[in-house]
């Protein structure tokens, strides 16, 4: 995936030997703004699922989803202020 010129991102996932499927999620994010793009520049997350837990995949997901949420709608304060601030 290309973000910005002479940027690019890839993902790779494994399952590993003891498991039928991966739990992990993963995601990214960046401003199409520039200005909110120097306030906030990217983000790149990964949520370690809890492999061998029923609901693991789903937990993973909310976590990054719940992160980015938050930091792509932080709006005067800092992002990272935001992050805490839950």
């Amino acid at each position: 995936m290309r973000i910005r010129p002479g940027i690019e991102i890839a993902s790779l996932t494994d399952i590993g030997c003891h498991r039928e499927n991966n739990e992990d999620y993963y995601s990214y994010w960046e401003p199409e703004n520039e200005e909110e793009f120097r306030r906030k520049g990217r983000v790149a997350i990964v949520a370690d699922g809890m492999g061998g837990y029923e609901g693991g995949q789903e937990a993973s997901r909310i976590a990054v989803e719940t992160v980015l949420e938050i930091y792509s709608s932080a709006l005067e304060e800092e992002p990272q202020a935001a992050l805490l601030l839950g």
